[in-house]
């Protein structure tokens, strides 16, 4: 079985173009598609001007969203997905002006990073450029200050085709057969042949 494991783990490290040498490696650390923080390569700091700027590092890019709230005043990111087991997002510190940090799952597939702000602030910039040699992505945020009416709405910003599906339509009820005995049925029955049997 143990012969089975390392043919495997050669065979998986070839596919993904690792070399041999890399199936060793890919037994220490199970594959995930996950992103992970880099806490220690991370910062939050206050800029000149009253604003604050997070630098995030995480072991891949991965969709984000920004958004501000307000009663308190924070800034929301929300990712597809960051893992956050493990690591304690309060270890981002540095900067006078960020009250708190969290950060969490909130539904599956999805994980938020909060910044309670010691006053109103709105987004000035935000980007994730990608290391092309090693993979790595870094989170870049700017925040500014702002007037209490300007920080943001009160509610996240309607949902994406990244945050999940849509809520199902309400469809009228399927015709029935001319007789009115029962439903009519429309079957398919694909994949015969072809580069897709089935």
């Amino acid at each position: 079985m143990k012969a089975v494991s390392v043919v495997l783990r050669a065979a998986v490290a070839l596919w993904f173009g690792l070399g041999p040498g890399s199936a060793d490696a890919l037994g220490a650390e199970p594959l995930t598609a996950l992103a992970r923080p880099d806490l220690a390569a991370s910062s939050l700091d206050d800029l000149k001007g009253g604003g604050v700027a997070l630098s995030l590092g995480l072991s891949q890019p991965v969709p984000y969203r920004v958004f501000t709230l307000n009663a308190p005043p924070r800034l929301v990111v929300d990712f597809r997905e960051v893992d956050w087991r493990g690591s304690d997002p309060a270890a981002l510190t540095g900067s006078a002006r960020v009250r708190s940090v969290r950060a969490g799952a909130i539904r599956p597939g999805w994980s938020r990073l909060v910044l309670e702000l010691s006053a109103p602030m709105a987004l000035v910039s935000a980007e994730m450029p990608r290391d092309p040699a090693t993979g790595r992505a870094r989170l870049a945020l700017q925040l500014a200050p702002t007037d209490t009416g300007a920080s943001g709405p009160e509610r996240p910003p309607a949902q994406t085709a990244l945050w999940g599906l849509p809520e199902p339509e309400k469809l009228a009820p399927p015709p029935r057969r001319h007789d009115g005995s029962r439903a009519l049925r429309v079957v398919i029955d694909p994949g015969h042949g072809g580069i897709d049997p089935g």
